[in-house]
């Protein structure tokens, strides 16, 4: 058992002394250094991708955005040097007749949801973002706001129209 531990620290003591480096380091690019800060950008590509789905399943379309959530990398000067991704959130502003017809407001969701899913995947980010939802009658409005996440949830438990409408509404 001595031998063992002998040799044990034999072998730990010759790796302490090996060279760190092995192979020297190139850089290949330039660092320049930043701060991530909370940022946003506008995704026009997805954007009018969505609006084609959108009225292609007949919804009464007032307006359909799509933008990026993520972290700028923003240099001491201000200067924004990169962003990265983390979600695409999605708001859409519906005409409707009704405020009060929940089944029919349910019903529009679950046309959006299912057009949001049409979307290909590698464009929307590492993880599922949110959908801001205004129902839109004359002057008066019902904003909604989720996340796609727990909305695609509902739909697999089969949820639908008005019912589907009443989850999505107590998000806060």
């Amino acid at each position: 058992m001595k031998r063992i531990l002998i040799l044990f620290f034999f072998f730990a003591l010759t790796a302490c002394t090996l060279p760190a480096q092995l192979l020297p380091i190139t850089p290949t690019a330039s660092y320049t250094p930043c701060a991530y800060v909370e940022g946003r950008k506008d995704s026009p590509k997805l954007s009018a991708l969505l609006t084609e789905k959108l009225k292609a399943a007949g919804l009464p379309l007032e307006t359909v955005r799509a933008e990026a959530y993520g972290e700028n990398c923003v240099t001491a000067d201000y200067t924004v040097v990169s962003f990265s991704q983390r979600e695409i959130d999605f708001y859409v502003t519906l005409h409707v007749e009704d405020l009060n017809d929940k089944t029919d407001l349910g019903n529009l969701l679950e046309k959006i949801l299912i057009s949001v899913d049409q979307l290909p995947p590698d464009q929307m980010g590492p993880s599922p973002g949110y959908l801001g939802v205004t129902f839109q009658s004359g002057a008066q409005v019902d904003d909604l706001w989720f996340m796609l996440a727990e909305a695609d949830a509902l739909l697999k438990q089969g949820e639908k129209g008005a019912a589907l409408y009443t989850s999505l509404a107590r998000r806060p």
